[in-house]
């Protein structure tokens, strides 16, 4: 479980690591971070084989190569969650509304 953090401690940590890890460049790459990043988010999941995403892109709207997308995923009870926004940084984190104060304040930096 991701401990919640505060919105511009992960502004200061994604900003960071655009500087180390630079640009990637070629589809394929880019592919390769977004299936990076949802497998992350699948690992935090109760029932990672119910994981559906949609709407999943590779911004770089800050220099920082972030996966931005949805995910729907059964609950405890079985039922599917409905879809919720995530913002994937790699080992930095894959960040979804409720572990960050402001998601929306980050979704629209990295990913609007």
């Amino acid at each position: 479980m991701v401990s919640k953090a505060t919105t511009p401690i992960v502004f200061s940590l994604l900003l960071s690591l655009g500087l180390t890890v630079g640009q990637v460049q070629a589809d394929d790459q880019d592919q390769g971070w977004i299936a990076y990043n949802t497998d992350l988010l699948k690992q935090r999941l109760r029932n990672p084989d119910s994981a559906e995403f949609r709407n999943v892109f590779l911004s770089r709207k800050a220099s920082v190569p972030v996966a931005c997308g949805e995910v729907n995923a059964t609950t405890e009870s079985g039922v599917m969650s409905g879809f919720q926004r995530f913002v994937g940084a790699g080992s930095v984190g894959v960040f979804l509304p409720w572990d960050v104060d402001d998601f929306d304040t980050l979704w629209g930096h990295f990913c609007r």
